[in-house]
């Protein structure tokens, strides 16, 4: 049966299924499998696609935050908002 395929069970149970399975890949990739530097997150955005597991590298480089409105960048930079 197709993972997608909700036409043979209900789909609570499916969708525990689901959630439950990820969460395991996840675990393991995170817990060994994966090369130094790299982890794995559940349901991430990638472009226009929702991976159910997605592997990142980590990054000691600098992240350019100036795309981001001021607010987010202050929060980020742990710098509290200021009301106006």
């Amino acid at each position: 049966m197709p993972a997608h395929d909700w036409t043979h069970i209900e789909g609570p149970v499916f969708h525990d299924f689901r959630t439950t399975w990820v969460v395991a890949v996840r675990n393991a990739l995170n817990e060994g499998l994966l090369p130094p530097g790299f982890y794995a997150l559940i349901e991430q955005h990638a472009g226009r696609a929702i991976a159910d597991v997605l592997t990142l590298h980590e990054s000691s480089a600098p992240h350019d935050l100036a795309w981001l409105p001021a607010f987010w960048r202050d929060v980020i930079e742990g710098r509290p908002p200021v009301a106006s």
